[in-house]
């Protein structure tokens, strides 16, 4: 099959990281490029996070200039201390981990 005949699929979308707010339990997730998929992150996506992230840190405003993200709506001044980030995913996750991520 040559590259012009190949089938295309379209990209999945799915979560890459979770911010969770754990006083709250509010939650909004982001993609691979740090663009906010909603401020509301569901539950089952939030307790996937929870379960199954690669990677957790605490909030640090410094480290994020790196990568800013769009805080979430619910961010009281964009005051994201006390906050979670969640992982879902890295260079060693299978495509069938891209499966299992629950939609945002």
């Amino acid at each position: 099959m040559s590259a012009e005949t190949a089938l295309q699929f379209p990209p999945i979308e799915k979560p890459y990281l979770v911010l969770l707010e754990p006083a709250s339990g509010r939650a909004a997730a982001y993609d691979a490029q740090n663009r906010l998929l909603t401020d509301r992150a569901s539950e089952r996506l939030v307790a996937f996070a929870l379960e199954r992230h690669v990677h957790s840190e605490y909030w640090d405003d410094l480290k994020d200039l790196a990568a800013p993200r769009q805080p979430p709506s619910w961010a009281p001044g964009e005051n994201l201390s006390g906050c979670t980030l969640y992982w879902l995913r890295n260079g060693w996750s299978k495509f069938r981990d891209l499966l299992d991520t629950p939609d945002a």
